[in-house]
């Protein structure tokens, strides 16, 4: 009776434990899925994943000026050029939570007047400022940007994001690396959840590895009482067979007879 209470315990055991990892799973596959709606770290050495650019806008390569990389977008002062724009339309439908990041400095000696615009945009035309960049504010540092936006970008195929400089001379410059738009999948992922719960039912698959574990000791004891039964009958077996062959077959079946009531014993 102990045996069984120790072969059930076990069960109950690894039952609980493949539990434990289906909650575990669920939850992280429930959870809302953060997702990436638009990346460039300009290693591409163009502007080619934005929607347009204006003259002042390059990418040129040095790794002493980037943020990560070798490569990075600048705005280039001119006294011709004001109100330069790198614009990126991109739609956020199936996400909310929007959120831009990004990573800039400032370079040369910024006067009155030089400005630099981070804008975000919920119909494509009206923009609305997140950063405002000026004299007096500007750094040859690298500063992270980062905003959460309203829910007006949420799930919205007309979202868009710029980057508008006015700079007056062509030794004052803006550095811009690593823009990230990210936000959380709408409803999360919950589609994979009918998969995992088939899992739980083949758990009793496991414990007939389980059950064998004491078949070595225990059924030494009956099989000795099957032995003389074949032995003191060899007459009957068919010509031509030994009694080994009638020995080893009720053998078999008192391994299987027990195996059968250990079963019944801890599954009831």
């Amino acid at each position: 009776m102990s045996n069984v209470k120790f072969q059930m315990s076990k069960v109950i055991g690894v039952s609980l434990f493949v539990l434990l990892l289906v909650v575990s799973f669920w939850a992280t596959k429930t959870s809302a899925a953060p997702g990436e709606i638009f990346e460039d770290d300009f290693e591409t050495g163009n502007l080619s994943k934005w929607t347009s650019f204006d003259t002042g806008w390059t990418t040129p390569k040095h790794a002493g000026t980037a943020y990560s990389g070798d490569y990075k977008a600048k705005a280039t002062g001119s006294a011709e050029v004001s109100n330069a724009a790198l614009v990126k339309n991109v739609s956020s439908s199936g996400y909310e939570n929007i959120k831009l990041t990004y990573w800039w400095r400032t370079g040369g000696n910024w006067e009155a007047g030089d400005i630099l615009l981070v804008e975000w945009t919920a119909d494509g035309s009206t923009w609305q400022t997140l950063q405002t960049i000026s004299d007096g504010n500007e750094t040859t540092t690298y500063t992270p940007g980062s905003y959460d936006l309203g829910s007006d970008a949420n799930n919205n195929n007309l979202f868009g994001i710029r980057f508008v400089a006015t700079l007056s001379a062509s030794d004052e410059v803006f550095y811009l690396d690593d823009v990230k738009v990210e936000g959380d999948a709408i409803g999360g992922e919950p589609t994979p959840t009918p998969t995992v719960e088939p899992t739980v039912t083949p758990t009793p698959t496991v414990e007939p590895t389980l059950t064998p574990t004491p078949t070595p000791t225990e059924e030494l004891t009956p099989t000795p009482t099957e032995e003389p039964t074949p032995t003191a009958t060899p007459t009957p077996t068919p010509p031509g067979k030994p009694s080994y062959w009638q020995w080893f077959r009720d053998y078999m079946r008192a391994i299987f007879e027990y195996q059968r009531e250990m079963f019944r014993r801890i599954w009831g």
